[in-house]
């Protein structure tokens, strides 16, 4: 688990990053923890930026398990979010590294954007950096 989490506790890593990635909670955000034989395999999540405005945050799928569609069935289940909670545009960055990802985003309908006012990536990554944006 140490490719997720720090030291490979989740339950270390959660209390922490929750309230940044998820907010105060459903109609206005959601998270989950996909599990496979009881053990945490993926996760991801949608958060409030801004009236009418979320971002898909911390979506993630560990080595073990890629391949079997899970990251883009957790994207489209995250998106239906999005718009069941009334938001009208998606936001979400990632790493020029992750091409599958990006690809994936790409085939969902989100394009390329300049940084949108919430990101958490430090000014300085901008120009190394992939922000995308999707009407919802």
């Amino acid at each position: 688990m140490a490719d997720i989490f720090p030291d490979g506790d989740i339950r270390a890593y959660l209390p922490a990053a929750l309230p940044k990635t998820l907010g105060p909670g459903p109609p206005e955000s959601c998270f989950y923890i996909l599990e496979q034989d009881g053990q945490p395999i993926g996760m991801g999540g949608v958060r409030r930026l801004r009236d009418g405005v979320c971002e898909m945050k911390r979506v993630y799928i560990r080595d073990i398990a890629k391949g079997q569609g899970l990251g883009r069935q957790l994207a489209e289940r995250l998106i239906r979010d999005g718009r069941t909670f009334g938001y009208r545009t998606m936001f979400i960055d990632t790493s020029p590294t992750l091409e599958t990802a990006i690809g994936l985003y790409e085939r969902l309908g989100f394009k390329c954007i300049s940084a949108y006012p919430e990101v958490e990536v430090p000014e300085i990554m901008f120009p190394h950096w992939v922000f995308m944006a999707k009407d919802l």
